[in-house]
């Protein structure tokens, strides 16, 4: 389950020209990737360091005790259980 909402945000690199490295959470690949920000504007999911962006968007693993999986419910537009 993703903790912040922000994290289900497209990679965006803004309207600006200038070419910084960053990283965004993929709900495609279900991790972080680097992108090219413009510099202004764009969304929340961007963030300066890969350990950032997993520290904030990277779902965390569940224990071992499987009963929560008869709570959960997978989500095709976030590739997630719920």
């Amino acid at each position: 389950k993703l903790v912040h909402s922000f994290c289900a945000l497209k990679a965006d690199e803004g309207p600006c020209k200038a070419i910084h490295i960053r990283y965004f959470f993929s709900i495609k690949s279900r991790k972080c990737e680097v992108f090219e920000y413009g510099g202004c504007h764009g969304n929340e999911n961007n963030f300066l360091t890969l350990q950032e962006c997993q520290e904030k968007c990277v779902p965390k693993a569940i224990g071992k005790d499987k009963s929560c999986l008869q709570h959960c419910s997978f989500s095709k537009l976030y590739y997630l259980c719920l």
